[in-house]
């Protein structure tokens, strides 16, 4: 709604046609790309699918946990399970080899951490980046990144001295250093190191993060 409220023309091509009952998000994103090629014929238009992984994620934690399905269940094909229990989700990612083909131009980028077998489960083939050392370090905060980070909160509401300022630094370190590339080195997990530098910054709200690391 937001993309069609910002873009009337394409809006009322959207519209022009009623949208069936039992239309799930891949019809939905078909619909609007000929929508736009109806009004825009060399349109780019880009998709950006966040944490695209998640429903593989839930079901690798749910077969993690025997007692809730019976042994046949859990080791039946991922991608089975996948294609059985989110049909709206590979039915979207399908639609994003569509609308490939409606509007050439169409770029779909995708977040996430877990490897997927899109192109056996809907027949979209990305171009997986993951391994290109050029991007190993986009995806999160860099050493240096986090330490100058704590020099401005340092500025705002400076440390009690050193040794509680590399405290803060190295329990950062412990906790929020997870995210790693092959061909990059360990970053930290942005939104939650902003969280911690937000906490750092009001006196009281500092007290009690280091008195929880205690």
């Amino acid at each position: 709604n937001a993309f069609l409220d910002a873009h009337d023309s394409v809006a009322k091509a959207f519209r022009s046609t009623p949208v069936a009952s039992d239309c799930n998000s891949g019809d939905l994103l078909e619909k609007l790309a000929r929508a736009v090629e109806r009004i825009k014929p060399d349109a780019v238009l880009f998709v950006l699918v966040d944490e695209y992984d998640q429903p593989m994620r839930e079901i690798l934690l749910d077969m993690l946990a025997p007692e809730a399905h019976p042994v046949t269940d859990n080791i039946l094909s991922t991608d089975i399970r996948l294609k059985s229990a989110y049909p709206e989700y590979t039915g979207f990612f399908k639609a994003c080899k569509t609308i490939s083909s409606i509007l050439p131009h169409t770029k779909t980028w995708l977040t996430g951490i877990t490897p997927l077998a899109l192109p056996l489960l809907s027949g979209f083939i990305p171009d997986v980046l993951a391994f290109d050392p050029d991007l190993a370090d986009v995806v999160g905060l860099r050493d240096e990144d986090v330490d100058h980070m704590l020099d401005q909160v340092h500025l705002y509401k400076p440390f009690k001295d050193n040794n509680e300022k590399s405290n803060v630094r190295r329990a950062i370190k412990r906790h929020y250093n997870g995210l790693k590339f092959l061909s990059g080195d360990g970053l930290y997990h942005t939104r939650l190191v902003n969280t911690v530098m937000d906490r750092l910054s009001d006196e009281s709200r500092r007290q009690r993060w280091l008195q929880d690391l205690s």
